[in-house]
Protein backbone atom coordinates (compact mmCIF):
# COMPACT_ATOMS: atom_id res chain seq x y z
CA UNK A 1 0.00 0.00 0.00
CA UNK A 2 2.66 2.21 1.07
CA UNK A 3 4.20 2.25 -2.86
CA UNK A 4 1.27 3.13 -4.17
CA UNK A 5 0.98 5.85 -2.06
CA UNK A 6 4.42 6.66 -2.92
CA UNK A 7 3.61 6.86 -6.66
CA UNK A 8 0.47 9.25 -5.71
CA UNK A 9 2.82 11.75 -4.33
CA UNK A 10 5.42 11.27 -7.37
CA UNK A 11 2.31 12.08 -9.70
CA UNK A 12 1.37 15.05 -8.04
CA UNK A 13 4.22 16.70 -8.53
CA UNK A 14 4.66 15.70 -11.88
CA UNK A 15 1.21 16.98 -12.93
CA UNK A 16 1.81 20.27 -10.86
CA UNK A 17 5.06 20.91 -11.88
CA UNK A 18 5.52 18.83 -14.86
CA UNK A 19 8.65 17.77 -13.38
CA UNK A 20 10.53 15.84 -10.48
CA UNK A 21 9.48 12.19 -10.46
CA UNK A 22 12.24 10.93 -9.48
CA UNK A 23 12.32 13.62 -6.36
CA UNK A 24 10.24 11.69 -4.08
CA UNK A 25 9.34 8.35 -5.52
CA UNK A 26 13.46 7.05 -5.60
CA UNK A 27 14.43 8.37 -2.14
CA UNK A 28 11.08 7.26 -0.17
CA UNK A 29 11.38 3.96 -1.70
CA UNK A 30 14.68 3.56 -0.27
CA UNK A 31 14.05 5.47 3.08
CA UNK A 32 10.31 4.42 4.27
CA UNK A 33 10.35 1.45 1.65
CA UNK A 34 13.45 -0.25 2.62
CA UNK A 35 14.26 -1.29 -0.72
CA UNK A 36 17.79 -1.07 -2.12
CA UNK A 37 19.34 1.46 -4.08
CA UNK A 38 19.38 0.01 -7.29
CA UNK A 39 15.96 -1.29 -7.25
CA UNK A 40 14.71 1.91 -6.38
CA UNK A 41 16.03 4.14 -9.00
CA UNK A 42 14.90 1.15 -11.39
CA UNK A 43 11.13 1.68 -10.46
CA UNK A 44 12.03 5.53 -10.47
CA UNK A 45 13.43 5.15 -13.92
CA UNK A 46 10.15 3.24 -14.97
CA UNK A 47 7.88 5.72 -13.16
CA UNK A 48 9.97 8.67 -15.21
CA UNK A 49 9.66 6.92 -18.45
CA UNK A 50 5.50 6.49 -17.87
CA UNK A 51 5.01 9.97 -16.65
CA UNK A 52 7.31 11.34 -19.48
CA UNK A 53 5.25 9.20 -22.30
CA UNK A 54 2.23 11.05 -21.71
CA UNK A 55 3.52 14.19 -21.71
CA UNK A 56 5.80 13.82 -24.55
CA UNK A 57 2.75 12.67 -26.58
CA UNK A 58 0.63 15.68 -25.43
CA UNK A 59 3.21 18.03 -26.41
CA UNK A 60 4.34 16.32 -30.02
CA UNK A 61 0.99 16.86 -31.01
CA UNK A 62 0.58 20.65 -29.98
CA UNK A 63 3.72 21.22 -32.02
CA UNK A 64 5.79 22.29 -29.16
CA UNK A 65 8.60 20.74 -30.23
CA UNK A 66 11.41 23.19 -30.57
CA UNK A 67 13.12 22.15 -33.98
CA UNK A 68 16.28 20.16 -35.06
CA UNK A 69 18.72 21.53 -32.62
CA UNK A 70 16.82 19.36 -29.87
CA UNK A 71 17.71 16.29 -31.15
CA UNK A 72 21.56 16.81 -30.15
CA UNK A 73 20.10 17.35 -26.82
CA UNK A 74 18.65 13.62 -26.95
CA UNK A 75 22.17 12.21 -28.88
CA UNK A 76 23.78 13.64 -26.01
CA UNK A 77 21.39 12.02 -23.30
CA UNK A 78 21.82 8.80 -25.05
CA UNK A 79 25.70 9.09 -25.10
CA UNK A 80 25.70 9.86 -21.55
CA UNK A 81 23.87 6.94 -20.19
CA UNK A 82 25.39 4.62 -22.50
CA UNK A 83 29.04 6.02 -21.04
CA UNK A 84 27.65 5.95 -17.45
CA UNK A 85 26.08 2.48 -17.41
CA UNK A 86 28.99 1.09 -19.44
CA UNK A 87 31.50 1.93 -16.93
CA UNK A 88 28.94 1.38 -13.95
CA UNK A 89 27.81 -2.53 -14.95
CA UNK A 90 30.00 -4.04 -13.02
CA UNK A 91 29.08 -2.48 -10.00
CA UNK A 92 25.43 -2.98 -10.50
CA UNK A 93 26.24 -6.48 -11.35
CA UNK A 94 26.98 -7.76 -8.20
CA UNK A 95 25.78 -4.91 -6.09
CA UNK A 96 27.11 -5.01 -2.24
CA UNK A 97 26.64 -3.27 0.65
CA UNK A 98 29.86 -0.59 0.00
CA UNK A 99 28.09 -0.15 -3.41
CA UNK A 100 24.63 0.14 -1.66
CA UNK A 101 26.04 3.24 0.48
CA UNK A 102 28.12 4.80 -2.37
CA UNK A 103 25.04 4.81 -4.60
CA UNK A 104 23.14 6.36 -1.87
CA UNK A 105 25.30 8.93 -1.46
CA UNK A 106 25.27 9.62 -5.27
CA UNK A 107 21.14 9.47 -4.82
CA UNK A 108 22.01 12.23 -1.99
CA UNK A 109 23.95 14.82 -4.21
CA UNK A 110 21.37 14.37 -7.11
CA UNK A 111 18.60 15.24 -4.76
CA UNK A 112 20.34 18.72 -3.50
CA UNK A 113 20.78 19.43 -7.24
CA UNK A 114 17.91 18.47 -8.53
CA UNK A 115 16.06 20.06 -5.51
CA UNK A 116 18.08 23.59 -5.97
CA UNK A 117 16.91 23.01 -9.54
CA UNK A 118 13.15 22.91 -8.90
CA UNK A 119 13.64 25.78 -6.39
CA UNK A 120 15.47 27.78 -9.41
CA UNK A 121 13.29 26.77 -12.30
CA UNK A 122 10.52 29.67 -11.36
CA UNK A 123 13.21 32.32 -11.00
CA UNK A 124 15.34 30.92 -14.54
CA UNK A 125 11.44 31.09 -16.02
CA UNK A 126 10.85 34.84 -15.00
CA UNK A 127 14.14 35.89 -16.27
CA UNK A 128 13.66 34.34 -19.47
CA UNK A 129 10.11 36.22 -20.13
CA UNK A 130 12.93 39.68 -19.45
CA UNK A 131 15.59 38.91 -21.28
CA UNK A 132 15.63 41.37 -24.43
CA UNK A 133 17.92 38.68 -26.62
CA UNK A 134 17.58 35.75 -25.64
CA UNK A 135 20.75 32.96 -26.32
CA UNK A 136 20.31 30.82 -29.72
CA UNK A 137 19.79 26.99 -29.41
CA UNK A 138 23.77 26.04 -30.03
CA UNK A 139 23.47 22.24 -31.32
CA UNK A 140 27.23 21.86 -29.40
CA UNK A 141 25.97 22.63 -26.59
CA UNK A 142 23.02 21.21 -26.09
CA UNK A 143 24.74 17.67 -26.75
CA UNK A 144 27.31 18.50 -23.94
CA UNK A 145 24.00 19.43 -22.04
CA UNK A 146 22.44 16.01 -22.56
CA UNK A 147 25.76 14.42 -21.88
CA UNK A 148 26.40 16.04 -18.52
CA UNK A 149 22.72 15.20 -17.46
CA UNK A 150 21.80 11.43 -19.07
CA UNK A 151 24.52 9.72 -16.74
CA UNK A 152 23.36 10.98 -13.63
CA UNK A 153 19.47 10.36 -14.53
CA UNK A 154 20.23 6.75 -15.70
CA UNK A 155 22.31 6.09 -12.27
CA UNK A 156 19.78 8.12 -9.82
CA UNK A 157 16.60 8.47 -11.87
CA UNK A 158 16.69 12.28 -10.61
CA UNK A 159 17.23 15.20 -12.80
CA UNK A 160 15.58 14.89 -16.18
CA UNK A 161 13.16 18.02 -15.42
CA UNK A 162 14.09 19.63 -12.44
CA UNK A 163 18.32 19.63 -13.81
CA UNK A 164 17.99 19.77 -16.99
CA UNK A 165 14.60 22.54 -17.54
CA UNK A 166 16.51 25.39 -15.27
CA UNK A 167 19.58 24.88 -18.05
CA UNK A 168 17.55 25.10 -21.21
CA UNK A 169 16.08 28.25 -19.55
CA UNK A 170 19.64 29.81 -19.55
CA UNK A 171 21.07 28.32 -22.47
CA UNK A 172 18.40 28.76 -25.08
CA UNK A 173 15.83 30.63 -26.21
CA UNK A 174 13.01 28.66 -26.14
CA UNK A 175 9.71 29.02 -25.06
CA UNK A 176 8.50 27.24 -22.20
CA UNK A 177 6.30 24.98 -23.84
CA UNK A 178 9.15 24.07 -25.89
CA UNK A 179 11.28 23.46 -22.85
CA UNK A 180 8.49 21.04 -21.54
CA UNK A 181 8.49 19.23 -24.92
CA UNK A 182 12.05 18.60 -24.90
CA UNK A 183 12.46 17.76 -21.25
CA UNK A 184 9.66 15.30 -21.49
CA UNK A 185 11.23 13.39 -24.30
CA UNK A 186 14.22 13.52 -23.15
CA UNK A 187 13.23 11.84 -19.40
CA UNK A 188 11.13 9.35 -21.84
CA UNK A 189 14.33 8.26 -23.97
CA UNK A 190 16.85 8.37 -20.95
CA UNK A 191 14.34 6.57 -18.68
CA UNK A 192 13.63 3.81 -20.86
CA UNK A 193 17.50 3.29 -21.53
CA UNK A 194 17.69 3.23 -18.27
CA UNK A 195 14.89 1.01 -17.41
CA UNK A 196 16.57 -1.22 -19.99
CA UNK A 197 19.57 -1.62 -18.46
CA UNK A 198 18.51 -2.32 -14.81
CA UNK A 199 15.77 -4.63 -16.27
CA UNK A 200 18.40 -7.10 -18.00
CA UNK A 201 20.51 -7.16 -14.93
CA UNK A 202 17.44 -8.20 -13.39
CA UNK A 203 17.01 -5.36 -10.61
CA UNK A 204 13.67 -3.80 -12.09
CA UNK A 205 10.90 -5.12 -9.95
CA UNK A 206 7.89 -5.11 -12.53
CA UNK A 207 5.11 -5.83 -9.07
CA UNK A 208 6.72 -3.04 -7.50
CA UNK A 209 6.64 -0.92 -10.95
CA UNK A 210 2.88 -2.22 -10.76
CA UNK A 211 1.64 -0.30 -7.34
CA UNK A 212 3.81 2.82 -8.22
CA UNK A 213 1.85 3.25 -11.54
CA UNK A 214 -1.29 2.59 -9.66
CA UNK A 215 -0.35 5.64 -7.95
CA UNK A 216 1.12 7.80 -10.35
CA UNK A 217 -1.35 7.79 -12.87
CA UNK A 218 -4.26 10.16 -11.19
CA UNK A 219 -1.54 11.17 -9.34
CA UNK A 220 -0.86 13.10 -12.04
CA UNK A 221 -4.17 14.18 -13.03
CA UNK A 222 -4.52 15.45 -9.53
CA UNK A 223 -1.82 17.19 -9.84
CA UNK A 224 -2.74 19.14 -13.02
CA UNK A 225 -5.86 20.23 -11.19
CA UNK A 226 -4.05 21.10 -7.94
CA UNK A 227 -1.77 23.67 -10.10
CA UNK A 228 -4.86 25.44 -10.98
CA UNK A 229 -5.61 26.40 -7.38
CA UNK A 230 -1.88 26.10 -5.91
CA UNK A 231 0.56 28.54 -7.67
CA UNK A 232 3.25 26.38 -9.81
CA UNK A 233 6.22 28.58 -8.03
CA UNK A 234 5.04 27.74 -4.51
CA UNK A 235 4.18 24.31 -5.59
CA UNK A 236 7.79 23.92 -6.92
CA UNK A 237 9.37 25.72 -3.84
CA UNK A 238 7.54 22.85 -1.47
CA UNK A 239 8.73 19.99 -3.19
CA UNK A 240 12.30 21.68 -3.33
CA UNK A 241 12.14 22.09 0.25
CA UNK A 242 11.19 18.43 1.31
CA UNK A 243 13.74 17.54 -1.94
CA UNK A 244 16.85 18.76 0.27
CA UNK A 245 15.71 17.43 3.54
CA UNK A 246 15.29 13.92 1.69
CA UNK A 247 18.96 14.48 0.22
CA UNK A 248 20.55 15.23 3.34
CA UNK A 249 18.71 12.10 5.11
CA UNK A 250 20.37 9.87 2.27
CA UNK A 251 23.50 11.24 3.09
CA UNK A 252 23.60 11.56 6.53
CA UNK A 253 22.90 7.85 5.93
Amino acid sequence: MLEIWLGLAAGLLVGSTGSGVGLLLTPLLVLLGGYRPEVAVATGLGALAASKLVGSISHLRLGHWPGKAAWALLAGGTCGVALTLFFARHALSSPTAHVDLWLKRFMGVGLLMSAVGLLAMGIGRERQEHRETPPRASRGRLFVLGLGVGGPVALTSLGSGTALSPLLVLTTGWSVAQIAAASNVFGLVVGTLGVAFHARLGLFDWLLFGKVLIGLLPGVGAGALLSRVIPRHWMARGFGMAGIGLGVRLLLG
